[in-house]
């Protein structure tokens, strides 16, 4: 029966087996295209103990009750506990475990006719999970992930996490288990483990181009700055989509080509250096596994990279250009002016490249500000201090501009 026609009972009506059969097709289609195009695969909050993992004694671990929604919007329940052994000899370890559950219907409570035998049959179908064991990561549409664990060879027992946000060898680990939401209504929220380490990514990338922008400083360095802290926000406030995520990189990837362009354009003497094509690399990686759709523990991967080479180009020590003239030389003038050649072949700047110009600027020197307290005086005190007013019209700076104000540095007298 379609999911458009339902059945019509009326006084009379016959029903037969084929009848009922589709009377429940109707409702159970209807609920799924419901779990389908409504919410998204994943287990089920709050309902029961949420499928989740306990360690008991040896490799056997038990599966919690709770409900999860597959991606063809079946619902995947299971009310009683269920204890398993994970077999150590089933794979080459060390290696990840990934458990896993699956829809899955069994025909039960059979009923026997022996005077009419094609009268029997099973009386119900009963709805429950199979358990997946697999060192292939679950697709979180037909296998729906409950936990993994890292068992390593010679393992003879799983442990709960100590640390569930960081679990550690053959102890199970939920960081990554999906939780079905409602599709057009709420995102679906980022897995904790990406979360944190996004705030922890972001904290150190902040620093390194906080540590650029200061040895270099160029516009496209705070505007870097800023589009890490606004993903570091979102990421803490729970507010980030994986959509978004990659949004907010591509927008970091562009800015941090202009950081390049930027430094190339206002600090010559970087562009030719090892530092700075590596930098300019590592931006093209991050753009370049954007626009292949990687995935996004790579792109975080990608971007880490893009930080540790802001932070080491931000440490390039640059050695000030060393000017030699050549010997010293004797020149007549017959007249005001002369022209001299100056021998630049022992010169070099930044980078190993010599010297072929000088470009020589001449300024007036500087004069050490006069300061003039007034006319010598005695003072009598009545006791250990006394106010003194100074005279300070004799006194001048550099440029003509005149001293209004002392800072007097008190020693001891010698």
């Amino acid at each position: 029966m379609s999911i458009t026609s339902r059945m019509n009972y009326f006084t009379g009506f016959f029903t037969t087996a084929r009848d009922w059969t589709a009377e429940q097709s109707y409702h159970i289609e209807k609920r799924k295209l419901h779990n389908r195009r409504l919410h998204s695969p994943g287990i089920v909050q709050g309902e029961a103990l949420e499928l989740g993992l306990s360690a008991l004694s040896g490799l056997t671990v038990t599966l919690l009750p709770g409900v999860a929604l597959d991606a063809e919007g079946n619902e995947i329940c299971l009310t009683e506990p269920r204890d398993f052994t994970v077999d150590p000899s089933g794979y080459s370890l060390p290696a990840t475990v990934f458990i896993g559950v699956r829809y899955s219907e069994t025909l039960t409570d059979l009923v026997q006719n022996m005077e009419i035998p094609q009268y029997s049959g099973y009386t119900r179908i009963t709805e429950g999970l199979s358990l997946v064991l697999d060192t292939v990561k679950p697709d979180n549409r037909t296998v729906i992930e409950v936990g993994r664990i890292q068992l390593q060879a010679g393992a003879t027992a799983i442990s709960n996490p100590v640390d569930p946000l960081a679990p550690q060898v053959n102890e199970i680990d939920r960081r990554y288990v999906v939780n079905a939401g409602a599709l057009g209504l709420a995102p679906e929220k980022m897995p904790l483990v990406l979360r944190e380490r996004i705030i922890a990514l972001t904290m150190r990338v902040r620093k390194d181009f906080a540590a650029l922008d200061f040895r270099f400083p160029v516009p496209s360095s705070c505007d870097v700055r800023h589009g890490v802290m606004t993903l570091e926000m979102l990421a803490r406030t729970d507010a980030l989509t994986e959509d978004g995520l990659v949004g907010i990189l591509a927008s970091l990837g562009y800015i941090g080509h202009d950081v390049g362009q930027e430094i190339a354009e206002r600090y010559p003497a970087l562009a030719s250096v090892l530092e700075f094509d590596t930098y300019m690399i590592t931006v093209a990686e991050l753009i370049r596994a954007i626009q292949d759709g990687e995935a996004p523990e790579t792109l975080l991967t990608r971007l880490d990279a893009l930080g540790t080479a802001a932070r080491e180009l931000a440490e390039l020590v640059l050695q000030l250009p060393v000017a030699h003239a050549g010997e010293d030389l004797e020149t007549h003038a017959a007249g005001d002016t002369v022209q001299v050649t100056l021998d630049a072949s022992k010169s070099s700047a930044f980078g190993g490249r010599t010297i072929a110009r000088y470009h020589w600027r001449f300024s007036d020197i500087h004069t050490v500000p006069q300061a003039h307290s007034g006319l010598d005086q005695t003072v009598f005190s009545a006791g250990a201090e006394e106010t003194v007013t100074l005279d300070a019209s004799g006194s001048q700076a550099f440029g003509g501009k005149g001293i209004v104000r002392y800072h007097w540095s008190v020693r001891e007298p010698s």
